[in-house]
């Protein structure tokens, strides 16, 4: 008995010190119960009640996760992408650089110097260090190399020079799609591109910025709160003066590079023939149009047709005033403009105290002449002036004046009332001419130069920046089967981490409500399992819904009823169990009071006369009724 005491208090204490994280992972078992029912058909009801048990049993003790069944995911190794590339396709995934040298010889780093004025010290124009990295915060593949920044707050610039240059034109469209992975918070800081025209590898060497003009550029860039927005240009040549000139694209959509550390894929499709683009984030279209739909870029990739002569000028009897003083107005009579606004208060009255031949200004007494002023050369010193401290002693010193107040005959300067001018003309502004610079392009995502080089070039805001899977050429088709390939399994690999991670943390995940089945509407023909599970689907999902306090209050609650039935059950065993052997022990104590010895049982073994029994059983009766009799107290 003592054994199954403590036994049944050890294991009430241990609920009772697990209550919360019990409570927390019922939505475990809610998914758990849930994803069993849909193989009901397969496995008899007693096998998936008594696994859904188990199951729930691990979930509470902490050894299933409601997404992966571990907190630890799995890391997955990427096999072979299956899609074939075309030959002017250019793919990148960073995976055959074994180190930072062998991807130093194919991606080219600036070593341009700049001198500084002011020490005479050469420093890097690009100071940034790159290098591979697999991603340690959110993994995604094994072995999955990216390429990385690992020097923050610098300028960064990388490049590569493509074997097979892209023309983009005759129809042809241009499909750029890459990932950006932030393992750090970013606050001011890039990781967009730069598509330039073809140059060798000594040319990338030399590279500093604004020699060598971009054909497109297109990527994220966050620095609050100048930027925060995915670019997108074109470069074209203004054929008057031959100058180059970014058109870039106005109400861009944003960067996405707040919130979560998970890869972000960005992606631009542009069609040379139609004229049309996307931006797309993620796979998903944030920003599409057409590149000759008006005020969509700036500078626009027409100029105007007509300009304002800026030779014209404004005729002398143009006249632009509105509004104008009446004419016809006159200053009333009664209206005194030389009344001042304030005057003397005639009430007030100067205090007794007040001592006028005092000053109300003296020298300061503990400033001295300094030994090295030079009366011919500075001057006369005079010490700087300080309030009087003997006036604080009384109303005042020095002339005292009466204060003033509003004069009650103030009128101000008279102006004329304002009426419409009858000579107005409006606002002038000089005639439109014809643009003796018109220039239209109507196909402007005809590139003017192909596409000879990636490059990436930004200000570094944040460590460890990882970039991975990129893809240029001319097919949709393949950079979203990349896309499906890598990006999709990656972003779905880290929010499965990311809620593991939160369940080990808090012990849900709260999701958006499901919407009601049929089942809830048509009542349907549920056994009386179905029935249960899903009214206990219905009481976790809004046990789950309640703040922390709330969970405690109702977890405590049921504990407690669950003490108190545990409780109640344990001991009606016990009492029915020691009412059994307490009622076993007594009869046989009366079997044995009872029975009769043998030689007993023989001795009463005797004939017996019936009537000799009623005489004797008659006097007993009487003899009971005498007994019974009581004598009075005296």
């Amino acid at each position: 008995m003592h054994m199954y005491t403590n036994f049944l208090f050890t294991f009430l204490f241990m609920l009772w010190n697990n209550a919360r994280t019990i409570f927390q992972r019922l939505p475990s078992c809610k998914t758990i119960i849930s994803t069993l029912k849909v193989s009901k058909n397969v496995i008899s009801r007693n096998a998936m009640v008594t696994k859904a048990t188990l199951l729930c049993a691990m979930a509470i003790a902490g050894g299933v996760s409601a997404v992966e069944g571990s907190s630890n995911t799995e890391v997955p190794v990427l096999g072979p992408l299956g899609v074939k590339l075309s030959p002017d396709s250019f793919w990148e995934d960073f995976q055959n650089y074994s180190n930072t040298t062998e991807l130093l010889q194919k991606w080219k780093v600036s070593r341009l110097g700049l001198r500084d004025s002011s020490t005479g010290e050469t420093r890097l124009m690009y100071p940034a260090t790159w290098t591979l990295q697999e991603p340690y915060l959110l993994k995604s593949f094994k072995n999955d190399k990216c390429l990385t920044i690992e020097t923050p707050h610098s300028a960064a610039m990388i490049g590569r020079v493509l074997e097979n240059p892209l023309t983009i034109g005759d129809g042809k469209k241009l499909v750029v799609q890459y990932e950006v992975q932030l393992q750090r918070n970013m606050e001011c800081g890039g990781a967009f591109m730069k598509l330039l025209p073809p140059m060798n590898g000594t040319d990338l060497h030399r590279y500093g910025g604004s020699n060598v003009p971009f054909e497109v550029i297109f990527g994220p860039d966050k620095c609050h709160p100048y930027t925060n927005e995915v670019h997108f240009g074109l470069k074209k040549t203004n054929p008057f003066t031959n100058k180059p000139e970014a058109k870039l694209l106005t109400n861009a959509p944003i960067s996405s590079l707040d919130g979560d550390e998970t890869v972000r894929l960005y992606t631009l499709i542009m069609d040379s023939e139609s004229q049309d683009f996307e931006i797309r984030v993620n796979g998903k279209v944030v920003k599409a149009g057409n590149l000759l739909t008006e005020g969509l870029f700036n500078p626009p990739f027409h100029s105007p047709k007509k300009v304002p002569d800026l030779k014209a000028k404004k005729p002398e009897n143009w006249d632009e005033r509105e509004f104008i003083p009446d004419p016809k107005a006159t200053k009333p009579d009664y209206w005194d403009e030389n009344e001042p606004l304030m005057i003397p208060d005639d009430t007030d009255v100067k205090p007794d105290s007040w001592d006028e031949n005092m000053p109300e200004y003296i020298p300061e007494p503990s400033r001295f002449k300094p030994k090295w002023w030079n009366n011919n050369r500075d001057g006369e010193w005079v010490a700087p002036l300080v309030r009087n401290p003997q006036c604080f002693q009384i109303a005042g010193c020095g002339p005292w004046q009466p204060r003033m107040v509003e004069n009650p005959d103030y009128w101000g300067p008279w102006n004329p009332p304002m009426v419409e001018n009858p000579k107005y003309r409006g606002k002038w502004a000089p005639p439109l001419i014809d643009n003796p610079e018109y220039s239209e392009d109507l196909k402007p995502g005809n590139l003017e130069n192909p596409i000879g080089v990636i490059l990436f070039e930004f200000w570094s805001g944040s460590k460890d920046l990882l970039i991975d899977n990129l893809y240029l050429g001319h097919y949709v088709e393949e950079a979203e089967s990349l896309g499906n390939k890598t990006f999709i399994s990656k972003k779905r690999l880290q929010n499965q981490q990311i809620e593991a991670e939160i369940i080990g943390h808090r012990g849900r995940i709260e999701h958006p409500k499901k919407p009601p089945t049929m089942l809830d509407y048509t009542g349907g023909n549920l056994n009386l399992f179905d029935r249960l599970s899903e009214y206990g689907d219905c009481l976790l999902e809004k046990f789950s819904e309640q703040s922390s306090f709330v969970q405690n209050i109702l977890g405590g609650t049921i504990l407690v009823l669950i003490l108190m039935l545990t409780s109640y059950f344990y001991l009606k065993v016990v009492y029915f169990q020691q009412g059994y052997s307490d009622g076993a022990k007594s009869k046989d104590k009366n079997e044995k009071k009872q029975q009769p010895k043998k030689s007993e049982v023989e001795s009463l073994s005797v004939s017996v006369d019936p009537e000799q029994v009623d005489a004797d059983s008659q006097s007993d009766k009487t003899d009971f009724t005498k007994r019974r009799v009581k004598q009075p107290v005296k």
